[in-house]
């Protein structure tokens, strides 16, 4: 059976322009890895060529959080490519976040607000070199499976080139749809920190407090309530 490799790569990001879609360089070609690998130029076209390759979050197959819109090789020089690495090429990603799954939503919010700045692609390699003098890998031909956004990526030159937003909303909107995700963020929060019992507490306060105020009618328990919620989001931001 074939072995499923996963190749990891720092980013950046920049947010602007449509919502729930993003842009990233996910290989970087010539760029030694921690691992030893190398990508080669034209690694990818033949896979991309049969099937897009699918985003997921974290490597994990039970959570595609992105449909691929758009996936090419890039050769140095090209206009898309940061300037950073403008002399060495990449490969080209272009997704579109699937509303209304949880996993996406969070992924694409901790990627706008640079919590998670780093991807990973998962490949079956095809074709490969292993030259012994310098202790490199060369990927000449892989089948690229999935790209996704990690916690710890191996290859520091990789570039996430934009998180596209929603359109501009008012202070009140921006508020409300804040509160609204970091509610559905918790979970995750709780599971990813392994808070204390205290600190669960907190969170679970904090995500009554929300219940509360998305659910208030009158202008006065809002405000009221606005408060509570302020005072408890910032409790917990300094318990994590």
């Amino acid at each position: 059976m074939e072995k499923l490799f996963k190749h990891n790569i720092p980013a950046m990001f920049k947010a602007t322009g449509d919502e729930g879609v993003i842009e990233a360089i996910v290989s970087v070609f010539g760029v030694k890895d921690s691992y030893g690998d190398i990508v080669l130029p034209g690694a990818f076209s033949g896979s991309l060529a049969k099937k897009m390759p699918i985003g997921v979050f974290m490597h994990d197959w039970m959570q595609p959080i992105a449909k691929t819109l758009e996936a090419r090789e890039l050769l140095p020089g090209d206009p898309l490519l940061p300037d950073a690495i403008k002399d060495y090429g990449g490969l080209y990603i272009k997704g579109q976040i699937v509303k209304g799954v949880q996993a996406a939503e969070e992924a694409y919010l901790l990627m706008k607000e640079g919590v998670i700045d780093e991807f990973s692609f998962g490949y079956y390699t095809l074709n490969e070199t292993w030259d012994k003098e310098s202790q490199t890998n060369f990927l000449n031909a892989v089948d690229i499976v999935e790209w996704s956004p990690v916690v710890r990526g191996a290859n520091p030159a990789t570039v996430l080139m934009g998180v596209k937003s929603e359109p501009e909303l008012t202070n009140e909107e921006k508020f409300s749809r804040t509160l609204s995700r970091l509610k559905n963020l918790t979970p995750a929060m709780v599971k990813a920190a392994a808070l204390s019992g205290e600190d669960r507490e907190k969170v679970i306060e904090a995500r009554d407090m929300l219940d509360a105020l998305i659910d208030t009618n009158t202008p006065e328990e809002k405000q009221e309530d606005r408060s509570n919620v302020i005072d408890a989001l910032r409790e917990l931001r300094a318990a994590i």
